[in-house]
């Protein structure tokens, strides 16, 4: 057995003297060892310097280790595979296949997480790999590839793309809500710009690549959720993919138009077209945000150019520089009309330049003291403030400053009875709270004397958009009140429980709605200490926050989730999980509370879930209230018709017993009013019918039989099109039987021409 001392010794005096290679090339026999063996040489290695001063973090260097961990994962102790897993947030170098094995590691640390708690996990521990500008196709981890593409969206950051790779993002459903949300927070930001600056500069670029190439995907489908089409910035990817020779098919195009508002203007320019090439009737006229003038794009640079600071005179020479520009106001460069000098180009300069990772790792020295004199300068702090802000997050997170640099900015800004609160103030505000744990730090004090809640501001950015008496989430982010307390949600537990006093007071200040909104944020604070009387905005607020779990809060919420269900302006997506869970555990179908004539779209998405989560055939205690539900919503004709497209869409990924739940189900409906009927595209083409098998085929037939007897399809052009599909793939497999069968099936329902017409073209 080898000693242990003498073990961190050799590796160690190897490391010094950079041997890497050649310890390389003995963990590489690492991986023929017993998992004992195996297990002991990892925790000798992991009190070494190759884990204690960070060598393994070079991952490059000692790609055989890396690998033979992640081949090995499933008989590494759990202890040393936590040490590891640490490592990797500081991996600073390495190579394709040390990429591929380094994430495979946390996909295999996270599998048991939930999607949203994965996803922080990967952006955490993967930060050097989707901090890159660029998009990398080699990576076939659909986890990762799905947090890149919604960090990229989160962060602004427009991923370069070779425009030819197939670039495929296979979300999982509860993943691709998470996508809607980082969509959804840029929606109002992006819609004011051209169309031509999105594909360029925004992540817009990537998005309509991949919906216009049909890698946009959830769990192998391109079925999106309404919360998709309701996005306004996805509409308008819709349009433009549309408009680009790439014609959208009818019934996508019915579906887009039911979600576009067509008294928004912001579409662009290119809704005009749109609406033109499809005869739509709107007298709005739509126009571009902003974007290019005639002959190109105006560009902004910089008074002063710049250049990483190496040396305290260096600092001293830009300070100067910066101080002695004379007015800070637009100037055109000479000769060139569309490049001109701005306060904008001077920080999007000392940004690019002296805010990557490489230069505080070389000069974080030299970039502090930059912005300490910033700080220390009044007019330069005022002009710069995105550039210090920009500087100090960056700083903080990976630890090449401490909070000082922070606090002595948040010292210099005026919060006093302030009534806004800036992009660039809630930035160094949030990255302060959570870096400091102690409740005396002058930050709290900011927070909780300076700033008074009740007199922000609560106007919303959102344009040609009319307040509704529910309180949005990204309406209410989007205020100087969402602001201060996406802030404040940050703040350490004990730390807020320390201040809780005002901050309850505060928030009892309020007018409502967002007194009652904010109580519901914070449920926890105010069930500890007095009765409730819940309301509707109350119960909204705690949804965008929390996930129902406790009973008592289902009890306190049971009558406001039915009343919303029934009121027509909720179109809440945010709380459907939570109202889900009422219905689970609080409202029955018997009770007759929620009615079936009202807030219909809203309804049809929860009956969807419920589908859903039976065709998936998971065990849980609820699975029969599940069951219930549908029912219930089947006795109106527009759930059945949903139920049955549902149906036809997933039978041939389904079980067989599920498939007989299905037709059961639609068994057992009363017959139709004719006022609800299939849409006429639905048996046009059937997903997956080339793979069913033979029962699959059965259920089909049965399903259509049990339509056509309740008149819930319409003979048409259409539907004949779809018979001659399925009478193909079973004329293919030799199905006679089937065929024969499904003949039986047509012909009381079928003219005789289109009758004879199959029997013709597939002769038994």
């Amino acid at each position: 057995m080898i000693d242990e001392q003498v073990f961190i010794k050799r590796v160690n005096e190897t490391l010094k003297i950079g041997n890497f290679y050649i310890l390389d090339s003995i963990f590489l026999e690492y991986g023929n060892y017993a998992p004992m063996q195996l297990n002991m040489v990892l925790k000798y290695l992991s009190k070494s310097n190759l884990f204690l001063e960070d060598y393994i973090c070079n991952s490059a260097t000692f790609g055989n280790l890396w690998n033979v961990i992640n081949t090995r994962f499933k008989d590494i102790e759990e202890e040393i595979k936590v040490i590891v897993y640490e490592k990797i947030k500081n991996i600073k170098t390495w190579n394709y296949s040390v990429e591929n094995d380094v994430i495979s590691i946390v996909n295999k640390m996270t599998v048991k997480m939930s999607d949203r708690d994965r996803i922080q996990q990967y952006l955490t521990y993967l930060k050097s790999f989707t901090s890159l500008e660029f998009l990398n196709n080699r990576i076939k981890d659909d986890f990762f590839r799905c947090a890149h593409l919604i960090e990229s969206i989160k962060e602004e950051k427009s991923l370069f793309f070779v425009e030819e790779d197939n670039l495929i993002f296979d979300f999982t459903g509860e993943s691709f809500n998470i996508l809607i949300e980082a969509i959804r927070e840029q929606n109002d930001n992006w819609m004011i710009h051209d169309f031509s600056f999105l594909l360029e500069y925004t992540p817009v670029g990537l998005l309509t690549k991949i919906i216009k190439d049909g890698t946009l995907r959830i769990e192998g489908s391109n079925e999106y959720p309404d919360g998709f089409f309701e996005i306004k910035i996805i509409q308008r990817i819709l349009v433009n993919v549309d408009l680009d020779e790439e014609n959208l098919s009818k019934d996508l195009i019915d579906r887009l138009n039911g979600f576009i508002d067509f008294n928004y203007k912001f579409y662009g320019e290119e809704m005009n077209r749109y609406v033109k090439k499809h005869g739509l009737k709107t007298k709005q006229k739509f126009i571009d945000g902003i974007g290019p003038i005639n002959g190109g794009w105006v560009q902004t640079f910089p008074f002063v150019p710049i250049s990483p600071l190496t040396n305290d005179y260096q600092v001293g020479i830009l300070i100067d520089l910066l101080d002695k520009i004379p007015d800070w106001s637009d100037n055109k460069v000479e000769g060139d009309f569309l490049k001109e000098q701005s306060i904008e180009g001077q920080n999007k300069e000392i940004i690019r330049i002296l805010n990557t990772l490489e230069n505080w790792e070389e000069n974080a020295r030299y970039n502090e003291k930059f912005i300490e004199e910033l700080i220390n300068n009044p007019m330069l702090c005022s002009k710069l403030t995105p550039s210090i802000v920009s500087m100090i997050d960056t700083a903080m997170e990976n630890k090449y400053i401490d909070t000082r640099m922070a606090e002595l900015f948040v010292e210099k800004l005026e919060f006093k009875d302030t009534k806004k609160i800036t992009y660039e103030e809630k930035q160094i505000l949030q990255a302060l709270v959570k870096k400091i744990s102690d409740k005396d730090n002058m930050i709290f004090r900011v927070l909780f004397e300076d700033i008074k809640p009740h007199l922000l501001s609560t106007k919303s950015i959102f344009l040609n958009k009319d307040r509704s008496k529910f309180i949005e989430l990204n309406d209410f982010i989007n205020t100087d009140l969402g602001k201060y307390y996406s802030i404040i949600e940050e703040i350490n537990e004990d730390i807020l429980e320390y201040y809780m006093e005002t901050f309850l007071k505060e928030i009892d200040l309020l007018q409502p709605p967002f007194r009652e909104y904010l109580m519901g944020r914070n449920i926890k604070y105010y069930i500890k200490k007095s009765e409730i009387i819940p309301t509707q905005n109350m119960f909204i607020g705690y949804c965008h926050r929390y996930i129902l779990r406790e009973e008592e809060i289902i009890d306190l919420f049971a009558e406001i989730a039915a009343l919303l269900l029934e009121d027509e302006e909720f179109s809440d997506n945010f709380c459907m999980n939570n109202i889900i869970t009422i219905m689970l555990y609080k409202i029955y179908p018997g009770d007759n509370i929620i009615t079936l004539d009202k807030n219909i779209n809203y309804k049809k998405q929860i009956n969807r879930t419920f589908l859903r989560t039976l065709f998936e055939n998971k065990q849980f205690d609820k699975e029969k209230i599940v069951m219930n539900w549908i029912e219930y919503f089947l006795k109106n004709e527009i759930f059945v018709e949903q139920t049955a497209s549902f149906f036809l869409l997933k039978l041939g990924s389904s079980k067989k017993t599920i498939a007989s739940i299905y037709t059961n189900l639609i068994e057992q409906v009363a017959p139709i009013s004719k006022k609800v009927r299939m849409k006429e595209y639905e048996f046009s083409y059937i997903y997956q019918l080339n793979e069913y098998a033979e029962w699959q085929f059965r259920s089909l037939i049965e399903m259509i039989r049990i339509l056509l007897r309740k008149s819930y399809i319409i003979i048409n052009p259409s539907f004949i099109e779809g018979m001659v599909r399925i009478f193909s793939e079973l004329s293919n497999k030799e199905l006679i039987e089937d065929m024969e069968n499904f003949f039986i099936v047509l012909k009381p329902y079928l003219p005789v021409s289109d009758y004879d017409y199959l029997k013709n073209k597939f002769p038994i």
